[in-house]
C-alpha cells in the first residue's frame, strides 16, 4: 500500500496519475489517498476525493482507500463523506489519542456509526492501530459481532505512543485476530529489519507515513524499492491488485 498525500496533487491530476502508474509498476496494489492542509491536517472537501477516484479508476486497476477519521477540528459528518464514493477500503482509527500537537478524536458512538455505514455500503474497514489498546477494543467489537470479516489492520508505530521495536511488534502481533490481513506502516524511523520480520510473520507493507524529505515523491519511491529488495531477498513477490483484493477478502 502507498499512502499518497493529495495536498500537492489535486490541482495536477497528470502528476497523480503518473505517480500511481509508477507505483503500480513497482508492485503497489493499493493507494491510500488523503488530502491535507498546508498545516498537515486532514482536509474534508469531498471534491478532491471524487476527482482522485475518477483519475485513479480510469488510469489503473489500483485499489483505493480513503481515511474516515480525524482530529477534534473535523465534524463527524465530514469524516464519513468519502464513503459515498465507494472506495475499496476506508481507514478508521478505533480510539482517541494525543498525537503530537493534535488530538485524534474518535468516540465510540462515532466508530460504531462508521462501522454501520461501511457495512451497509459493503466497504472493507482498515483499522489504523496506533497503540495496543486500540487493537484490544477492535477485538471486543469482533467478539460482540459488531465488526464483520474481513479484518484488516495497519500497525502504525510512533515514538510518542508505541515505538517501532521488535518487542512491540511481537507483542501486538500476538493479539491480531486470526485470518486477518495486516500492514506494517513503514517510514525512515522504522528499522529495515522490522520490515523483514513483518513479512515473515505474514504481514504486508504500507509506505508513505511521515515522510520528512524535501522531495516526498522520490522518498516514497525509494522506500518502495527498499521494501521490494527486502521482500525479494526473503522469497516474496508483490501481489497484483486482483490478487490483493482476494487476500483482503480472505480468498487466498
Amino acid at each position: 500500500m502507498l499512502a499518497l498525500d493529495g495536498s500537492r496533487m489535486v490541482l495536477n491530476p497528470l502528476k497523480m496519475i503518473e505517480k500511481a502508474k509508477r507505483s503500480r509498476s513497482k508492485g503497489v496494489s493499493l493507494i491510500h489517498f488523503r488530502v491535507t492542509t498546508p498545516e498537515g491536517k486532514l482536509a474534508w472537501d469531498l471534491e478532491p476525493y471524487r476527482e482522485a477516484s475518477a483519475w485513479l479508476r480510469e488510469s489503473s486497476d489500483l485499489m483505493l482507500e480513503f481515511p474516515c477519521w480525524g482530529t477534534i477540528d473535523q465534524s463527524l459528518e465530514e469524516r464519513v463523506s468519502p464513503i459515498v464514493l465507494r472506495p475499496n477500503l476506508v481507514e478508521i482509527v478505533p480510539g482517541s489519542v494525543n498525537l503530537g500537537d493534535k488530538v485524534v478524536y474518535n468516540p465510540k458512538d462515532y466508530i460504531k456509526f462508521v462501522l454501520q455505514a461501511v457495512t451497509e455500503a459493503s466497504i472493507t474497514v482498515d483499522f489504523k492501530i496506533l497503540c495496543p489498546s486500540m487493537l484490544f477494543y477492535v477485538r471486543k467489537l469482533i467478539d460482540n459481532a459488531e465488526v464483520e470479516p474481513p479484518y484488516v489492520f495497519t500497525l502504525t508505530f510512533s515514538d510518542d505512543l508505541f515505538p517501532a521495536t521488535f518487542e512491540n511488534l511481537f507483542y501486538i502481533y500476538k493479539f491480531i485476530p486470526r485470518n486477518s490481513t495486516w500492514f506494517l506502516s513503514v517510514s525512515k524511523k522504522v528499522p529495515r529489519a522490522l520490515w523483514a520480520v513483518a513479512l515473515e510473520l505474514g504481514g504486508n507493507i504500507r509506505v508513505g507515513e511521515d515522510i520528512e524529505e524535501d522531495d516526498e515523491e522520490l522518498a516514497d519511491e525509494r522506500l518502495i524499492e527498499e521494501v521490494l529488495k527486502i521482500g525479494f531477498s526473503l522469497g516474496f513477490e508483490p501481489a497484483t491488485p486482483k490478487e490483493a483484493y482476494k487476500v483482503l477478502k480472505g480468498e487466498m
